[in-house]
């Protein structure tokens, strides 16, 4: 579990440590990063890192694989009224959207900065007010060897080089934007990319865990934990990742595109979906399972595929709260064939978050 750390997600925004970029470890960087805040008001908050990998990306980081040393030397944070989904250098007016307001400095155990351990460490808790929709604006100086990023990174991130911003993925992210907002419950997605929200517009927060947090607004708390490349066998081996689901009372679950791409049996995947279910049952979750998306598969994946989405509709269905089948949403012509991009489109994910909200908001 996440230790004593008594905050909750108020932030859609999936932030993971997905892979890391190298330094030298003698240059210093600053950069800076913004997350939509979910719901406003004043708020004690606190940011939630860590020092692990939660899954492999590609065949170079591994999942549970501990991030090189990293140091934090001073971290802040502001409050940024609005920013562009257009992220690119030409929509985006450095001397314009990254104004904000006096920034307030950060502590960790009253220091200001810290060494990156291998586990959980937040920070120190601060009173900050913001509206709903505003954007918190987190500013880093840090150092390392290998400091952990996530290259899918949806939302807007700046790195200072030569005294000017620029547009960057590289920088080690909290994994919550935490803060201690009275909530019915708190909500975890756990997933792959298509979880995380990967090709809807960018800083749009337009990905279907997004639009499911803005039809929940108000009552339970919401936490992205989805991964670009995670596969379920990541998730299924208890540790770091699932850790964070393990910390909420309901988890959506919506794994197995990236296993039936890694050639993964169909035996092994079941495994590790009857992994994840049964971990996150034992902790006291209510588990939403969702089939298998559509990736426009073939041959033999397309029959891994079919076996387990029947598995999911068949003995995982009474294992689990309630199951969601998203073909029924995403498919083509046939069950395989994707209709809005084997990564959903805005549009997908519009009618994947309605259609779901309708399947489970008698659970709400």
């Amino acid at each position: 579990m996440l230790g004593n750390f008594p905050f909750s997600s108020n932030s859609s925004a999936a932030s993971p440590n997905q892979h890391y970029f190298e330094s030298d470890g003698e240059r210093v960087f600053t950069s800076r990063a913004y997350f939509r805040i979910d719901e406003g008001g004043e708020f004690n908050y606190s940011l939630l890192f860590s020092g692990v990998h939660d899954s492999s990306y590609r065949k170079i980081s591994m999942a549970n694989q501990r991030c090189d040393d990293w140091e934090i030397y001073s971290a802040k944070v502001a409050r940024c009224p609005s920013f562009p989904c257009d992220l690119s250098p030409e929509a985006v007016d450095p001397e314009k959207h990254l104004l904000h307001s006096d920034f307030i400095p950060l502590t960790f155990g009253g220091a200001k900065g810290t060494h990156a351990t291998p586990g959980f460490f937040s920070t120190d808790p601060v009173k900050l007010s913001f509206e709903r929709g505003e954007f918190l604006c987190l500013e880093l100086t840090y150092s390392g060897t290998k400091i952990p990023c996530a290259p899918e990174i949806l939302i807007p991130i700046y790195t200072k080089e030569g005294g000017k911003w620029t547009y960057t993925v590289n920088m080690p992210l909290p994994c919550m934007i935490g803060c201690d907002r009275a909530v019915k419950g708190k909500i975890a997605f756990i997933g792959d990319s298509i979880t995380q929200g990967v090709e809807t517009t960018p800083n749009g927060y337009k990905h279907w865990t997004a639009l499911i947090a803005d039809k929940l607004y108000g009552r339970y708390s919401l936490w992205n934990l989805g991964i670009g490349f995670g596969k379920a066998s990541d998730a299924a081996t208890d540790s770091i990742w699932l850790a964070k689901a393990k910390s909420c009372d309901t988890v959506f679950v919506c794994f197995g595109v990236n296993d039936v791409n890694g050639d993964y049996t169909q035996e092994s995947i079941e495994a590790s979906l009857r992994n994840i279910v049964r971990a996150l049952k034992e902790s006291g979750c209510r588990v939403i399972l969702q089939t298998v998306p559509p990736y426009n598969h073939t041959g033999k994946r397309l029959a891994v595929w079919n076996g387990v989405n029947a598995y999911i509709k068949g003995e995982l269905s009474h294992k689990c709260d309630r199951i969601f089948d998203v073909c029924t949403v995403l498919s083509g012509d046939r069950p395989e064939e994707t209709k809005f991009g084997g990564h959903p489109s805005d549009e997908g994910c519009a009618l994947w978050a309605d259609a779901l909200y309708r399947h489970v908001e008698d659970m709400f």
